[in-house]
Formats: C-alpha cells, structure tokens, sequence
C-alpha cells in the first residue's frame, strides 16, 4: 500500500488495510495518541496535523536511512506509520539513540542469537532495563518509559553520581540513603525538600528536553528523575541558577573537562564557594551584601529567606525594583531562554551568517573557553586510586598549616622551609602543620625541621598521573585537609597547582608562596618561577614572601604594581642558628699577624652553571698558593668536575653546617651567576668569617657596605682573582669588617625576628 500526505483530519481512511498485531504494538508503545486516533478517539486532528510528540523517532533520521521517495513530503505521523509500515521490516532504526554496535557488544547473548537488536530491546530489552546508549538509560517508547517510571530501581550510574555531589546533601537523611545505595527512600527523599530540589526547575528542563531532544520521553512528576539519568548526560540546562557556558566563562581557574564534570564541581563545591554560575543570581555578590560566611551557600540561603533584591541579582538582567524570590528569578531565565532559542533558530541564524559574510570582523560565535574541574572520580581510575593511597597515608585528617616543598636536598629553599615551619610550630604547635613533599622522594635534612611535625609523600604515590591530575589531586588533598593557610615553599607542583586553582582554593584558605629570584637563561634572559607564576596567581595570594629586596624591585617593575599590590610582597630575612663560635681563635690569629701557611679558601654549592663551579676552577688554576676546599655534588650534570687542578680538595657533602672545619677557613668564597639571598652566606656571615661574593640577586641585602665583599664583575676570573689577593694582603681589616658583619646578623637575621615577621605577616 501507499501513504500519501493527508487531506482530511481522519486516520482511518490513511491505512487502507487492517493492522497486524505487530503493527498494532509499535504504534500502541510508540504512541498511544496515534492509536487511539487510529480507532476513531480523540485528538485526531493533531495527530493528523503531525502535531505530536514522538519518543524515540527521528523524522529527519528515518528519511536519511530510507531509500523510499517522497518521504520529506509526509509530516510526522505519515511518516511514522510508514516507519511501522515499511521501515520496521527494512530494519531501519529510526532514532539516534538506539546505538545498534554498542547494544551488541555489551549483550553478548543478542549477538549471539542473531536477533535484530532494535526489535529485542523495543519488545524484551527495555523490560529487562538493558540500555540503549552509552549516554542513556531511558531512551525507548513512550509506553516503555511511563512504565518503568512507575517501578524505578536507581542504577550504580546514578548512585555513583549522587556519590559525586554528596556534598550538597551533608548531614541529611538523603544522604544516608545514598550512601547505603536505598533505591526507594533515595527517590522519595529527591522528590522532596532538599537542595538539588530546591535549584530544579521542572519547566527549564522539559523545555531544553523539547527543543533539543524531542525524541526523549519524561514522564509527568518525574522530571529531576529523569535528568538525573539522562539529561546531565547531554548538557540540558535544568535550572535558573546554573548555565554550564556561565560557569565555565565566570570561572577560568578551572581547565577543560566534559561538561558533567562542571556539574558536579558545581553541585559538589561551587555552590558553596559562592562562584558565579548563571545570569540571573549574582552568588558573589549576594554573599558579600547579606555577609554570607564563607563554606555557606548564597543560593541555598536565597531560597530560606526568599528574598533577593534588585542589588543582589546579576547585572545581566532586568528586575523591577521590588525584591524578588527565587521563582520568579526562575521565570525570568525561563523567559530568556525562550528569546534565545528564537534567536538561535536557522531563520535568525541564517541572516547572521549573510552579515558575517559581508562584514568578517563581526563574530556570532558563542562558543565559551573550554575549563577543567575537579569533579568525582571513578573507583577505577589512577586518580581515584593515588587518592586513596594519599588517605591511608595520612597521619591525622586535618591541618591548620600545610607547606608544600619540592623535596629536601641541600639547597636554601629547603633550609627556609625548616624556618618557616618551625615559626608556625611555634605560633600554632607543630602538630597543627603538614609538609607535603610535592616534586620528588629525597628527605635528606629532617633535622631542618620541628620534631612532631607531620610529613607525607605526595610525588610517590601520584608520579604515574599526568600534570593536570597531579594538580587536581594536590587541590583535592588541601580541601581535604581543611587548612587554614597554605605555603609554598620552592614546589612547582604548588605553583602550577595555584595556577590552576588558585581562585577555587584562595575561597577556602590563604595562600602564600616564596619567591626567591630569577633565573637566568644563556642568552642572559629572566626566566623562573617569578616569571612564569608571579602573573596568573598573585591575585590568589594573601601574600608572596620574599628574602631580599632586589627580587621586590624586579617584580615591582616588571609588573608595574601599585603601592596596595606592592603591600603584599613581604621581604623576611631568613634567619640563622649559626653562633660566633670561632671568633676567640679568629681574634688569636689576628693579634699574632698569622696567615697559614698555605691559606684555605671554602667553596659550596652545586656542581652547574648557576653556581658557576667552572669560575672556580679557573680561579684556582690562577691561584695555586691557595688551596681551595670544596663541599658539594653535581645534580644538573651540567659541569664537567673530572678536570680541575690539584689546589681544589673535594670535601663532598656536608650533614650540617656545625660540620665545617671553620677554624681552617681564611676565607669563603661565593660564586653564583644569580640568586636570592643565600641562606649559605648568612650563615657564614653569623660565624665572623670573611666572604667574598658575585654582586648578584640579593647578596647585596647581607654584604653591602663591607667593603671588599662584593664582586661586581661576578663573570670575570680577574675580578675574583683580584679580590683573594687583596684578602691576602689585608687579611686584618678584612677579619675586622666579617666580625662587624656576624655582629649584625646576629641581631637582625635571629630566629626570634624571624618568627616575629612571620606573626605579623599573617596578622596573627
């Protein structure tokens, strides 16, 4: 038989033979207006017209995969009844959410009976709950649908989600039943008084589902049901106070993930952070007028006092001058969401496109940045498992302080971390700090730091995670921990982890970081953390310390900072535990006028360029009545130390500073290519020994105006050459200017001043 476009509102006369029982069944499961209308009953006009919805058929699908002509002539319902007539029996799957090659590899027993797919989930698979989709759990007939959600069982899929934003639920009975997976009391529980309720807006949802997913049926009542299984999946906006394009343009801390990971941050942390999220409710800004405290939701407390007036509402929309409640801000949103899928219509869009083509600077593209968030994690993914790991190796749940550091070598970071944990030990009890290891497993100083101080390994057990999981999982770890404050101390896993998430985690604890000085390429350019961070996360930071001046004048001028930017910069003298231990013997040599006989020149520090161990070597060659003692390893395997002249002794690797034979020392000397201020020299400085140095970074800070210390041309043998000499001469004054020296850092680098700047610095 033939189906020709209809002229007459009856159904009858448009099949001119009886319906088989097949027949019957599709049209009865697909659609049940059609088959009452088909017997004479009610709404034949409409069905006549095409004017129905149909779950589950795709007009413009069953056309492509059908060979017939004339199709694009039928409305809906012509269409569909040819579908059942024709199609059905040409195994043409008529919607696109039926997806044929995943329903097969997921049902082996399908394969292996060699029934068509489509036909054993339309007559037993959705019976049997078998899903349809990779995305969906309640894609099928209408029939099929009303009847499951009559008898609704949660699957794991939606209990694991509902696991991933548990925190909007804390200390209900809701979230009781989530987490002991009780299917019929979680249901009962959603469809009653709780947050996510309160936010679901049951018209915005069926509205996006109808104008984007006609083929899709919810059931009436059941609609936040129906969203929560299936149209999260596909990005539906379901509520007035949350646009996925929104929150990822208000929100650039967080990276590009899917858009279900957006949701759940947003469900899970950003409702309570108070971040920005739609067009119609300015979060931040309620919070700061109604003093919301921090960790509590604006929008949740929107919704108690019902009450959001004119200055809290977002700048975006136009409200009248009387408050409004969250319902009508809802109406609102619903409206504009209408008037933007009028502008979006393929009339409107079409004419945009025609301007554009005349005009190309004018840009319709509404794409926003793509963003990444931390969201829930699947209990078999790698993150999800160095988490757990990172759990059981915590030694309590929660910490005031937490200072991250990249590992524990000999260097001056490392020795700066001792002083500044020890300082928070004494302000807040050492029990109270955590230090992360971020960037490595080498711990080699414990005794830089308080006893009772926690440590936890964070490089081990995350070193297989890529970049931006290790950030994620760094971010997830201080949020779990609830510190107050955090301290970055040298870790590039914190300074890409405060690039990254600075705004997100800058809500829920201070953050701090140490900037100690740039580096140098070898063309002689800056490059380091101050370049590469200082930009994209001073913002988040309540304060960035610093241990010289030359590094504040550098950031200063790069960054052009006003003097309130300029106040957040905090230069802290880093202190020593070094006393003048040896200046009794110093003082014998000097009233004796005795030089050894071959004088001892000390050298420490790294074996690479920056330290610039290859100066040294030409230096000593230079100087063979000098013999030069040298505490150090290669750790860049940038410089050759096989070649070095016999006045060079190898000393290795010193444990503690207490170690060095400083009664043998004539002098030390310093040659690095650039620096902070060296915690190294303020040590030596504290003994009374005298110092020569490359005038670089901010030596300056500890050995201006003694005259004879600094080296100006820090590249050149000559100049270090020539100022050894000048020692050796004037070995007296030279003595006379370090115990003056030891004099001052003794009262200004001690620990006491530097626990007191560390009390001030946090407005403790």
């Amino acid at each position: 038989m033939d189906i020709k476009p209809l002229e007459r509102t009856s159904l009858k006369k448009l099949i001119s033979e009886p319906l088989n029982d097949n027949e019957k069944y599709l049209i009865k499961s697909f659609s049940p207006d059609i088959y009452v209308a088909l017997q004479g009953g009610k709404s034949q006009e409409n069905v006549a017209s095409g004017d129905i919805q149909l779950p589950f058929f795709n007009r413009a699908t069953y056309i492509e995969k059908s060979s017939a002509p004339g199709l694009d002539k039928l409305n809906k319902s012509e269409l569909f009844l040819h579908w059942v007539r024709f199609g059905f029996n040409e195994k043409i799957i008529p919607t696109n959410f039926f997806d044929e090659n995943f329903y097969l590899s997921k049902y082996n027993d399908i394969k292996k009976s060699k029934l068509w797919s489509f036909k054993h989930y339309l007559t037993n698979g959705y019976g049997e709950y078998r899903t349809p989709h990779n995305a969906l759990q309640d894609a099928g007939p209408r029939n099929h649908v009303e009847k499951r959600y009559r008898n609704l069982v949660l699957s794991e899929e939606d209990f694991l989600f509902l696991r991933s934003i548990i925190n909007l639920f804390k200390g209900t009975a809701l979230e009781k039943a989530i987490t002991k997976r009780e299917s019929n009391t979680t249901i009962q529980l959603l469809e009653k008084n709780n947050p996510l309720a309160q936010i679901f807006s049951e018209e915005i949802y069926r509205f996006s589902l109808s104008a984007e997913h006609e083929e899709l049926w919810c059931p009436e009542g059941k609609a936040l049901l129906h969203w929560l299984r299936n149209g999260r999946k596909l990005d539906l906006d379901f509520s007035a106070f949350f646009c996925s394009k929104t929150y990822r343009s208000c929100n650039r801390d967080i990276a590009s993930l899917p858009s279900e990971r957006r949701l759940q941050h947003f469900l899970n942390h950003g409702i309570f952070e108070n971040r920005k999220a739609c067009r119609v409710f300015d979060a931040p800004k309620y919070a700061k007028n109604r003093r919301i405290p921090r960790g509590k939701s604006a929008l949740l407390q929107a919704f108690i006092e019902k009450d959001i007036g004119v200055a809290d509402a977002s700048n975006n929309v136009l409200l009248s001058q009387r408050k409004s409640c969250p319902t009508e801000l809802t109406d609102t949103a619903l409206e504009l969401k209408k008037v933007e899928a009028k502008i979006s219509s393929e009339t409107i869009q079409s004419q945009l496109r025609k301007a554009q083509e005349i005009e190309p600077r004018i840009d319709f593209d509404t794409r926003g940045r793509s963003i990444f968030i931390p969201g829930a994690y699947s209990p078999h993914s790698q993150l999800y498992n160095s988490m757990g790991e990172i759990q059981h190796s915590l030694q309590k749940k929660h910490y005031e302080n937490v200072v991250l550091i990249p590992h524990c070598r000999m260097s001056g970071a490392g020795r700066v971390a001792g002083s500044l944990t020890s300082a928070l030990s004494t302000l807040f009890h050492s029990t109270n700090t955590c230090i992360i290891v971020t960037d490595g497993e080498s711990f080699d100083y414990p005794n830089w730091f308080p006893e009772g101080t926690d440590l936890l390994h964070f490089f081990r057990p995350t070193q297989h995670l890529s970049p931006g999981e290790k950030n994620l999982a760094l971010t997830t770890l201080i949020r779990a921990l609830q510190a107050k404050r955090v301290f970055n101390v040298n870790s590039r896993r914190g300074w890409t982890t405060f690039s990254q998430y600075g705004a997100q985690l800058s809500t829920i604890c201070d953050l701090y970081s140490y900037l100690f000085c740039s580096d140098l390429t070898a063309e002689n350019l800056r490059t380091g953390y101050p370049q590469e961070f200082f930009r994209d996360t001073f913002q988040y930071h309540k304060k960035i310390f610093l241990d010289n001046e030359t590094i504040k004048r550098e950031l200063e001028q790069d960054h052009l900072l006003s003097e309130t930017q300029l106040a957040k910069l905090e230069v802290l003298l880093s202190p020593t535990t070094v006393k003048k231990t040896i200046q009794v013997q110093r003082r014998l040599q000097k009233l004796k006028n005795i030089l050894p006989s071959k004088p001892k020149v000390f050298w420490a520090g790294r074996f690479d360029r920056q330290k610039n161990f290859r100066l040294l070597t030409e230096i000593a060659r230079r100087t063979p009545q000098v013999e030069y003692w040298v505490w150090g390893k290669a750790v860049l395997n940038d410089t050759n130390i096989e070649s070095h002249p016999k006045n060079i002794v190898f000393k290795g690797v010193y444990g503690d500073f207490s170690e060095l034979p400083l009664d043998q020392c004539t002098a030390w000397l310093y040659t690095s290519l650039w620096d902070g201020l060296p915690t190294i020299l303020i040590d030596v400085a504290a003994t009374g020994t005298p110092i020569i140095a490359s005038n670089v970074g901010g030596i300056p800070t500890l050995l201006e105006g003694f005259g004879g210390s600094l080296v100006d041309s820090y590249a050149n043998a000559d100049a270090y050459i020539s100022r050894i000499q000048e020692l050796l001469q004037n070995i007296e004054a030279f003595r006379e200017n370090a115990n003056t020296l030891a004099n001052l850092v003794e009262s200004k680098y001690s620990i006491e001043n530097y626990n007191e700047s560390i009390k001030i610095a946090l407005d403790t």
